[in-house]
């Protein structure tokens, strides 16, 4: 009589070692879900820059593992060198890392770049220590974050629409709330800059650059039922010291 040998599937799986990899950049690859597993983060020791870009698919930075002994899971992960991270057009981002009771160290960490990531709610569920980062830098602008990586946000259907739609600046970790430097180009498609409704929210920004935005018609939206009230009262923007504004061809 014929025989059936079921074979068991093994379970190890190849751990990829990137130990002299000190920059990493990535774009239009948009079939690519992941870049790392967790079990190559260990080897990342050397690794100063990530930068990826317009990748439709990409969910998380760093693709959990299961493993059945959760014991032998590292509770820490420490990049010792990664000075920089940009990630830009990544419309189903939704985290760095999202496995659980895992916390982040970022010691040299100076510079964040987050922009259109509509979904991204938070950087990693476990808490991210960052010395030395100061600020978020958007699509807007530069952010005086005070919680550094350790934000939790609202998805929404523009991450780098702040100034577009302003109802999306309530209650989101980069607003105008703390916005300090404005840094506008030509992808800028809206025909205003900052829109009426959140005027009174820019007592942090410092200085205002914009170039090259052919829509632009007003810096500074002035609301369409007081334009013609004569009581109208005045905006202070306390700390603003510098405003450079070129080629902006509709103002």
């Amino acid at each position: 009589s014929n025989t059936t040998v079921a074979i068991p599937r093994s379970t190890y799986s190849t751990v990829h070692k990137l130990p002299h990899l000190k920059k990493l950049y990535i774009s239009d690859c948009d079939c690519l879900e992941n870049i790392f597993t967790f079990s190559t983060l260990e080897s990342l020791k050397k690794l100063e820059k990530l930068t990826i870009r317009n990748c439709d698919a990409m969910k998380v930075i760093v693709r959990e593992e299961v493993q059945e002994d959760t014991t032998t899971l590292s509770k820490k992960v420490v990049f010792t060198s990664l000075k920089s991270i940009k990630l830009d057009g990544l419309p189903n981002l939704t985290g760095f890392f999202l496995g659980m009771n895992v916390d982040f160290e970022w010691p040299l960490l100076e510079y964040v770049q987050i922009e259109d990531c509509p979904q991204m709610t938070v950087f990693t569920s476990g808490q991210s220590t960052t010395p030395r980062l100061k600020y978020i830098n958007t699509g807007l602008g530069q952010h005086n974050l005070e919680c550094g990586l350790n934000f939790h946000q609202t998805p929404s259907t523009s991450f780098d629409c702040i100034s577009s739609n302003p109802t999306i600046s309530e209650g989101r970790t980069w607003s105008f709330d703390n916005l300090i430097q404005c840094n506008l180009g030509y992808s800028h498609e809206d025909t205003k800059i900052f829109p009426s409704s959140e005027l009174q929210k820019l007592e942090q920004l410092e200085t205002i650059h914009a170039q090259d935005c052919e829509m632009v018609e007003e810096v500074f939206e002035v609301a369409s039922e007081v334009t013609n009230n004569e009581s109208q009262t005045g905006v202070e923007i306390p700390k603003l010291r510098e405003v450079d504004l070129k080629e902006l061809r509709s103002l």
